[in-house]
């Protein structure tokens, strides 16, 4: 992955997140991930713990620590920014939400573009097909999940990886960007300038933070 990212300057999306946010102003020191968060991972991270069916495509943003020593899950309706200067090429559902997948102007040695991919969100109004979108724009809020049939918390997952120069964007899917053949997938952390920490399921539990019923622990 080294020849990949040294091709891309460092994204502020972690930056822009908080200040969209204004998560810092709430006391952010760092997010929170259970291991199953993290890319590619093969277990999940929701109420129990078990084996996926693919390794994790990318990272799911859910917990983070304040300076209280208190950890929050984000809650849903906050504002997802564009980690790269790109055009938006479909909006798709997905079992959360909605996924919006953005074409960047970055190309690998081989023609190779980057993209990036947002699941789990509500697009704004304003992100549809077609859409030019600059570093650091909001393109979607997080998605309300906790009336879903399987109660999962409300969470951004973000994806980076790079496809072939040409290939037809509107065919892209959550399949297709787990399929190495087609999706050369990235660990979008590298690219991301932030403090985070790691943490069993078992703490999590017992912050009170993994039932979306606990409003308590959420941002309004």
């Amino acid at each position: 992955m080294a020849e990949d990212t040294g091709l891309i300057r460092s994204s502020r999306f972690n930056q822009d997140f908080l200040g969209l946010n204004a998560l810092e102003e709430r006391g952010f020191i760092r997010w929170v991930f259970h291991p199953g968060m993290l890319f590619a991972s093969s277990e999940t991270w929701w109420q129990a713990t078990g084996p996926r069916k693919n390794p994790h495509e990318g990272i799911d943003f859910c917990f983070f620590r304040d300076n209280k020593k208190q950890i929050h899950s984000l809650g849903a309706a906050l504002k997802v920014p564009v980690m790269f200067d790109g055009r938006v090429v479909k909006i798709d559902d997905d079992f959360l939400g909605k996924s919006v997948f953005v074409r960047h102007t970055i190309n690998d040695a081989n023609e190779m573009q980057l993209c990036s991919f947002y699941g789990h969100t509500r697009p704004l109004p304003e992100t549809v097909r077609g859409a030019d979108v600059q570093a650091g724009s909001a393109i979607a809020a997080i998605a309300d999940t906790g009336h879903t049939k399987n109660k999962m918390l409300p969470h951004l997952h973000v994806s980076v990886g790079w496809i072939e120069k040409g290939y037809p964007c509107e065919q892209l899917s959550w399949e297709i960007i787990g399929n190495p053949g087609v999706v050369r997938l990235m660990d979008p952390l590298e690219l991301m300038s932030c403090r985070y920490e790691t943490i069993p399921h078992e703490t999590l539990r017992d912050a009170g933070v993994m039932n979306p019923h606990i409003k308590g622990k959420d941002l309004p």
